[in-house]
């Protein structure tokens, strides 16, 4: 049978490529990009799958128009369960991924998950993530880091809380900072970092919690599929059960960044 397995966030994903006339060649096409851009990620005979994505075959592909607006849409996907997707040979990697992403985080968010734009690095073995808008730093602080602590990501990442404890999980995806290895480990959540840009290097404890809930919900991956209080739940009971959340005021100097981090990690 032609199916791929991938894990991530300990989430078991079966990905079925149909049988197909005239779509053979790109169904093999696409299983091969997946298994190339995936390859930490791919998992052979799991004992349980959580979710189901299954590549169908068409005779053509699915338009829909809207006249009034004299625009086109070609047909991505269809929901055909809460932990099923089908869609089609016609799709892209790119377009794989899009899908991918919306089957996994509406499973997380029910299952104690949570995907947020972040990088992070590892530090004595815990993942530490950093957090901010569009051009706050994310990268920046993470490659400032690199030479000594380990990379884990540059723009997404998954949190679970699992009995009892928080954990970081890397994310498949594409990302800019491509040399960035990846795995389907788990580490143990050390800290969370809020950055603010500034002349200065320091750290300070975040305490007023309405601030952070605010912060948290901004970081979260975009799906419009999922509820706001679907969101909200997952944030709120980060923002309640864990403790080492902090401002982090950097700049772009990578000694006083490195030594600040040092001194932290050595109180």
């Amino acid at each position: 049978m032609n199916v791929i397995f991938l894990e991530v966030a300990a989430c078991v994903i079966r990905v079925h490529f149909k049988p197909s006339k005239d779509w053979e060649f790109q169904m093999q096409l696409l299983k091969k990009e997946i298994q190339e851009s995936y390859k930490g990620f791919l998992r052979e005979k799991p004992q349980k799958v959580d979710l189901y994505l299954e590549i169908e075959d068409v005779m053509d592909y699915e338009i829909v128009s809207r006249d009034s607006e004299k625009k086109n849409y070609i047909i991505l996907y269809k929901d055909s369960a809460e932990n099923k997707i089908i869609t089609f040979p016609y799709i892209s990697m790119l377009q794989f991924e899009f899908i991918l992403r919306i089957l996994l985080y509406r499973f997380l968010l029910t299952h104690n998950g949570i995907p947020l734009h972040t990088s992070a690095v590892a530090i004595n073995g815990k993942a530490c993530l950093f957090l901010g808008r569009s051009g706050s730093g994310k990268s920046t602080a993470m490659k400032l880091l690199s030479k000594k602590y380990t990379p884990l990501a540059d723009d997404s990442g998954i949190i679970t809380y699992e009995n009892n404890n928080f954990y970081f999980y890397q994310t498949p995806f594409i990302e800019k900072q491509w040399w960035v290895k990846k795995t389907p480990q788990r580490y143990v959540l050390g800290k969370i970092f809020l950055l603010r840009q500034a002349k200065f290097y320091k750290t300070q404890k975040v305490e007023d919690k309405g601030y952070l809930l605010h912060r948290l919900m901004t970081q979260m991956l975009k799906d419009e599929g999922l509820k706001i209080q679907m969101k909200g739940k997952a944030v709120f009971d980060l923002a309640e059960k864990f403790a080492s959340f902090y401002f982090l005021y950097f700049g772009k100097d990578e000694e006083k960044m490195m030594q600040l981090f040092e001194d932290f990690f050595e109180r």
